[in-house]
């Protein structure tokens, strides 16, 4: 609802940054975590920024309502039990594939790194729905993934039917998101089955990275 608002706002000719950060302000929260994103050292600006119309006039409207739309979907599985998963180390993982998503689209002159940003952030967003929905077979496919030093969607695809990437690229458009982050999502494991394969390409090699890093954890143990 914050983002569908805020991108609503963003396509009225007249609006302004104050509009923007008016609307954005009205979930604390969301403000909250948002600044704390934009004074970070992945922004790396000289002085704090301590207002939401600041952050919009600086950041930009697109990609603050990219990261708002991330921040938002995170916030939507913040309860699973660390039995299932450490949240901890997932979103660990989910950040740095993110910021290394944008490094590596800022090399290829792609314009609004931010989606990439939150198309790394949020690439194994189906796996929080089958811990959430199936947290049972979860388990099980977690242990003969370890068990059999198998890749987890390999072993996902055995029981479900579907890999993690395609439930999450279902859940991106059952909520009208962009159709870029969808792709970018439901192709990263197979970027050469995308149309557009150069963003889920990206955000592969940006997962493989932060696995090989060694940068939390979103259940896979082998690269």
């Amino acid at each position: 609802t914050v983002f569908t608002r805020i991108n609503e706002t963003i396509m009225k000719p007249n609006s302004s940054s104050h509009e923007i950060a008016d609307l954005i302000s009205k979930d604390t929260g969301l403000s909250a975590r948002l600044l704390k994103i934009v004074n970070s050292a992945f922004y790396g600006y000289p002085s704090e920024i301590d207002s939401l119309s600041q952050a919009v006039s600086i950041v930009g409207t697109n990609q603050l309502s990219m990261l708002a739309l991330g921040i938002d979907v995170v916030a939507e599985f913040k309860d699973i039990p660390s039995r299932y998963m450490n949240m901890d180390l997932f979103w660990k993982h989910s950040i740095a594939c993110g910021i290394i998503a944008r490094l590596i689209a800022a090399t290829r002159n792609i314009q609004n790194t931010e989606r990439l940003f939150v198309a790394g952030m949020l690439h194994d967003i189906g796996r929080l729905v089958v811990y959430h929905y199936m947290p049972h077979d979860a388990l099980d496919m977690l242990k003969e993934a370890r068990d059999t030093e198998a890749p987890l969607a390999r072993v996902e695809v055995e029981y479900l039917g579907g890999d993690h990437a395609e439930i999450g690229g279902l859940l991106l458009q059952i909520w009208k998101l962009p159709q870029s982050l969808e792709n970018a999502v439901r192709y990263h494991h197979q970027p050469g089955e995308s149309q557009n394969g150069l963003e889920p390409a990206i955000v592969h090699v940006a997962d493989v990275t932060a696995k090989v890093l060694g940068i939390g954890s979103s259940g896979d143990f082998f690269v």
